[in-house]
């Protein structure tokens, strides 16, 4: 797939729901759900092919709702 066709894509698909979307989203999406799933960072790292664990980091972050639901644990009910 060429470049500009993905840029179009987006394009369309941010107008149909009514924000900004691009493809980087699909990156974070998918460091996301493998740090949540266990995967340990260096290896999201690796196949993110970033040279820095640090550019890692901005992409894996756990999502509002696992951290909710594990503070809901925390608390003694």
């Amino acid at each position: 797939m060429k470049a500009d066709n993905v840029e179009k894509l987006f394009a369309r698909l941010s107008k149909k729901v009514g924000y900004k979307v691009h493809p980087h989203m699909l990156r974070h999406g998918f460091a996301t759900e493998k740090l949540e799933a266990g995967w340990q960072m260096v290896d999201i790292q690796a196949y993110l092919r970033h040279k820095n664990l640090s550019s890692t980091q901005i992409y894996a972050t756990y999502s509002d709702e696992l951290k909710k639901n594990n503070f809901i644990m925390l608390v003694p009910k």
